[in-house]
This record gives structure tokens, C-alpha cells and sequence, in this order.
């Protein structure tokens, strides 16, 4: 808040202009947008927080997760990155739709954020006994051994100088991991420095009738 007031207040007072006065309107686009973000977030721990909201139905997991991918295309797109999707379309889960949309949605972006140019993303499901089992490989950064366990926890940011250039707040593993407890699910996350990260959700079948 403090960058977005100080710079439009310069802007207004004609203390900033030509080169400058561009760089500080990027500065204050970045940090709405960050802002807008952060404030979202909250919101759905608060949602996510309330176990009492989720309301179970029977989703077609592929086309659940193919809904988030199609929000996330463009970011993908500015960085020439492929998402490849390897998927089992007859796996129906039971969970709340909006919900699982959002576990997708972060993954996804978070797996695009951390990746490097013109690289992929594997986007596969499968069934094990009575479960669905999700994975999402990426080819980026990776995360140092020493942050895995914390990467879920609120706030918790493995590059915090990059995170607050990026937008990111250190709370969508934390929604993730909420809403996945919330459906009877695990997520795991696997991670290499410079190779990539794995991240595996489990999650229950539906139970035929």
C-alpha cells in the first residue's frame, strides 16, 4: 500500500515524469495486482477455514482440472511453456467443485511461475485401489531440501525477495493442503534443485452405489 501511495502521490505532485513516471505506474500495477491477490487469498483461507461450506458432489476429475487449466493458459503461453495432459477420464471423485478448481488453479500456477522458459508441465491421473492419484512435474527451480517440509505452511516463502516481485503471498500451498485435508485427500511434494518438483494429491474415488 505504502509503494502504490507514494508513487501516485508523486505522480500527482509532477515529481515523477518521462521514463520514471512509466517505471512507477508498472510499480503500482504490479502492487494492486499483488494486493488484489493477497486480499483473495485471505479470503479463501477464511472460506477454506469454515469445513462446514464444503459441499460434496460428484466431479469428473479431468474435466475439473482441464476448467483451471484453461485459466491458467496464458500465463503458460507469455513463458512458452506446454502443458501435457496425460489423463484417466473415467476417475469421478465426491468434493466441492469451486474448491477443487482452486487446488488446480494454485498448483498449476505456482508449478508456471517456478518453471523455466519454453519448458513443460506433465499433468497426469490415475487410479490406485480406491484413489485418484494426481501429479503435477514441472522442470524449473526446484526447492532446497531444507523447505520442503515448511512450503505448506501460511506465509511460508522459499525465495522471499522473488516472491514479492511475482505476486506470490506464501499462502496457496497453505489453501491447498486446507482443502485437500478437507476431501479426505494427501498432498505430497517431491523437489530437486534445478530439476523441478513433483507434487502427488490423493484423493478418494467415488464410491459406487
Amino acid at each position: 500500500i505504502s509503494y502504490v501511495k507514494g508513487y501516485s502521490e508523486a505522480i500527482q505532485n509532477g515529481l515523477i515524469d518521462g521514463q520514471k513516471k512509466e517505471e512507477a505506474m508498472q510499480i503500482i500495477t504490479r502492487e494492486a495486482a499483488r494486493m488484489e491477490r493477497l486480499t483473495n487469498e485471505f479470503m479463501q483461507l477464511a472460506r477454506q477455514d469454515d469445513v462446514a461450506q464444503t459441499e460434496h458432489e460428484p466431479l469428473v476429475l479431468a474435466e475439473t482440472i482441464r476448467d483451471a487449466i484453461c485459466l491458467v493458459t496464458q500465463q503458460a503461453t507469455s513463458k512458452h511453456i506446454e502443458i501435457v495432459q496425460n489423463f484417466d477420464e473415467a476417475l469421478i471423485i465426491t468434493g466441492d467443485e469451486q474448491k477443487q478448481k482452486q487446488v488446480w488453479i494454485n498448483l498449476l500456477e505456482n508449478a508456471i511461475r517456478y518453471s523455466h522458459e519454453a519448458s513443460k508441465i506433465i499433468l497426469t491421473t490415475k487410479q490406485h485401489n480406491d484413489q485418484a492419484v494426481i501429479t503435477i512435474q514441472d522442470f524449473g527451480q526446484g526447492i532446497p531440501a531444507a523447505d520442503l517440509p515448511h512450503v505448506t505452511e501460511r506465509f511460508y516463502r522459499v525465495n522471499k525477495a522473488r516472491s514479492r516481485m511475482d505476486g506470490g503471498s506464501g499462502l496457496g500451498l497453505s489453501i491447498v493442503e486446507q482443502i485437500t485435508k478437507q476431501h479426505k485427500g494427501t498432498l505430497k511434494i517431491d523437489s530437486t534443485i534445478e530439476q523441478g518438483t513433483l507434487v502427488t494429491v490423493t484423493l478418494p474415488l467415488m464410491e459406487e452405489s
